[in-house]
């Protein structure tokens, strides 16, 4: 069931659009986390804007979206954005930067089975 709330919730992600192209920050935000805890940068619910998680965006970003993409790799934007998503939630900020945020507990403990991680990763690759 938790399962096919989060597939819900990413196919219907609030996304900006662009000549006629839906933004791909957050999906390419949700990857970088699942990458994360792949490599074990990331062992919490609690998520923080650090370099890790930025390189992993970025090699992602440059991995699956076209470069023919209206967008520029900036990963503040859906790290800010994201606290519109019920899983998310923006925890500190300073000087109105972003610091860290944390996953609510259904999405942390699906994101803790490899199996769950393969599926979304899956799915969320499919959406760029």
């Amino acid at each position: 069931m938790q399962r096919q709330f989060y597939t819900t919730m990413f196919k219907n992600l609030n996304r900006n659009i662009k000549v006629g192209i839906r933004a791909p920050h957050k999906l390419v935000l949700l990857l970088a986390i699942i990458d994360g805890i792949d490599k074990g940068h990331i062992t919490s619910s609690h998520i923080t804007l650090d370099k890790s998680l930025k390189d992993s965006f970025n090699f992602i970003w440059a991995q699956y979206v076209p470069s023919s993409y209206p967008f520029r790799p900036i990963i503040r934007t859906p790290f800010i954005h994201m606290d519109y998503e019920p899983y998310w939630s923006l925890e500190q900020t300073e000087k109105g930067k972003p610091l860290s945020a944390v996953l609510d507990y259904g999405f942390w403990s699906i994101l803790s089975v490899e199996t769950e991680r393969k599926y979304f990763r899956d799915l969320l690759i499919s959406l760029i």
